[in-house]
């Protein structure tokens, strides 16, 4: 209800106009567009600019219409109360607040609530990383509470902190890339024994797995191990087309055990060469 009363009351001032001339097969748009400080409309026709009367703009038959809604004059007086707190209330204890928000406040007749959701972890608590802290700005915290009060949301943040929780999450998934970095560099080889095979492997699997363990990157880990998507239904058959290289890679019998066991998925495809369309193999131990 508070929501219609104020689009019921709000004023929109017209700012520009675009018309068209012509048929539907065909034709030429002016555009028409109105000097805020004077008020005077002008006409924008290719190079050309002319000015125009009120009465030849009500003449018109608008082809679009941009409008652009006024600023009621309470709403510029709570503006220029809470940029004049800000300023003169730099001495002052200071909390930080959501940049994109304030913007809003600035420009918005409704900004909505405080919203700090970019600064809150799953674990609901305050989780501020280096780079985050161009998002914030720093203000009063009379004035906080003065927003506060009026457009609720939240949380407080009195200081640049970040969630104990999340913290020892990150070091545990560095150490956890480390390690798996480290075991399958151990056990890579560009060749096979005689007798082994060569482990055929989703190219696009592997390259997430390398984004995960990348230093630069620090992607999110992968799923399950996706072979599958190189067969057809059977769950055997390559699919046509595969290039070694950009569609499948291969390693050796350690690197897969070694991924298997810690992402699982699959399923084992086996060849002598590094070639999917090559002769099956089957793992040892299997009949």
């Amino acid at each position: 209800d508070d929501f219609k009363e104020k689009q019921e009351a709000a004023v929109y001032d017209l700012l520009a106009i675009v018309d068209h001339r012509g048929t539907m097969q065909g034709g030429h748009y002016v555009a028409y567009v109105r000097d805020e400080g004077s008020g005077t409309w002008y006409e924008y026709d290719d190079t050309r600019v002319s000015q125009v009367s009120n009465l030849d703009i009500q003449k018109l038959e608008g082809y679009m219409l941009f409008y652009r809604l006024r600023t009621p004059e309470t709403k510029k007086a709570e503006r220029e109360e809470i940029m004049n707190a800000v300023t003169q209330g730099k001495d002052q204890k200071q909390v930080f607040i959501s940049r994109l928000w304030f913007l809003r406040f600035q420009h918005l007749l409704t900004p909505g609530p405080i919203d700090h959701s970019a600064f809150t972890c799953k674990h609901q608590n305050l989780n501020i990383f280096a780079g985050d802290e161009s998002k914030l700005r720093t203000i009063p915290v009379s004035v906080w509470e003065q927003l506060h009060t009026t457009y609720g949301g939240g949380p407080m943040i009195k200081n640049r902190t970040q969630c104990s929780e999340c913290a020892k999450e990150v070091e545990m998934l560095n150490q956890r890339r480390d390690y798996e970095h480290r075991i399958v560099h151990e056990n890579d080889k560009t060749f096979i024994n005689p007798g082994q095979s060569w482990y055929i492997m989703d190219n696009s699997w592997l390259q997430t797995w390398l984004a995960f363990v990348s230093e630069e990157q620090q992607g999110p880990p992968p799923g399950p191990i996706t072979n599958e998507l190189l067969l057809e239904q059977d769950g055997v058959t390559p699919l046509p087309n595969l290039e070694r290289g950009s569609s499948y890679r291969g390693v050796n019998e350690e690197v897969w055990r070694i991924f298997h066991k810690i992402y699982g998925g699959g399923p084992a495809i086996l060849r002598s060469r590094l070639d999917i369309y090559s002769s099956a193999q089957q793992e040892s131990g299997t009949a």
